[in-house]
């Protein structure tokens, strides 16, 4: 039997422009689930494996706060720390998943089950698609309260959690103790973090031109295909239009500059670059 993953996000403030090819490559994904928590109206579309919650920060905090029982009081971007106590903060949303995660809304997701197979499911209780490191864009956790809730392991957490500003627990923190653990063959289970599976802003800068959406697959200029594409700090950048929710494409071309819902040939890549690079175009 397919072993069921949930992947869950919050997200406060508008959604951004690219969120309609968000959406999409979640709806290429019928195999995963999402939750989605959020202090906005859901987007004008209907998907069966992605739902919406409404919850606002001053929500999350109390929310949290109640079922962690620990003060929790995090602002803005801080909020990420929460991530990996999502199995405890929604456990009344999660049912019976039998692994649940953190993402991120500034991806497009590939063929997310060709890479996180059930072998792996199987064999591990965390994977991530970073190398030896949790990613706070994807990292999900075996749904048991030993695996789900081992950031209660971690020296300090509730002071982590308690103050508004940004400790990077989801990533950098949380990997530093599962990492120590490893090595001292104390972790009762295994993780899958073998090497970075992630498309991320370095691939990009090597490689401009080609990146590509299609039919589900995140594929490069040589066909090659990939887990799924971070936009992580280059988004800022982005000159590419927003896109419609109510016009599907099977087809979006990625580039530093944006997701654009047609091919895009080398010579726009590089007018992009030089349009940015002369401080023009920019949104």
């Amino acid at each position: 039997m397919a072993r069921s993953v949930l992947l869950i996000n919050t997200w406060f403030g508008p959604y951004p422009r690219w969120m309609p090819a968000f959406l999409q490559s979640c709806a290429a994904n019928p195999d995963v689930d999402w939750l989605l928590f959020t202090d906005h109206r859901p987007p004008a579309v209907a998907l069966p494996n992605v739902r919406f919650e409404r919850l606002t920060l001053d929500g999350l905090n109390a929310l949290a706060t109640e079922k962690l029982g620990a003060p929790v009081r995090k602002e803005g971007y801080s909020q990420v720390d929460l991530k990996p106590a999502y199995g405890a903060i929604f456990e009344d949303f999660i049912g019976d998943h039998d692994f649940l995660g953190h993402c991120d809304l500034d991806v497009m997701w590939g063929r997310i089950r060709r890479f996180v197979t059930d072998e792996l499911l199987e064999r591990h209780a965390i994977l991530s698609s970073r190398k030896h490191a949790t990613s706070g864009h994807f990292t999900i956790f075996r749904n048991t309260p030993e695996v789900s809730g081992v950031f209660r392991n971690v020296p300090g957490w509730e002071q982590m959690l308690a103050e508004p500003k940004l400790h990077a627990f989801d990533e950098s923190k949380i990997s530093r103790h599962l990492r120590a653990e490893l090595e001292r063959g104390a972790l009762p289970f295994s993780i899958h973090w073998p090497e970075q599976i992630v498309v991320d802003s370095p691939e990009l800068r090597r490689q401009p031109h080609g990146w590509h959406w299609q039919d589900g697959r995140i594929l490069d200029a040589q066909g090659r295909e990939h887990f799924y594409v971070h936009f992580g700090e280059w988004k800022h950048g982005f000159t590419s239009p927003p896109l419609d929710y109510a016009a599907s494409s099977s087809y979006y071309a990625i580039t530093r500059h944006g997701i654009w819902p047609r091919p895009v040939s080398r010579r726009e890549t590089w007018l992009e670059t030089a349009r940015t690079w002369f401080g023009k175009g920019r949104s």
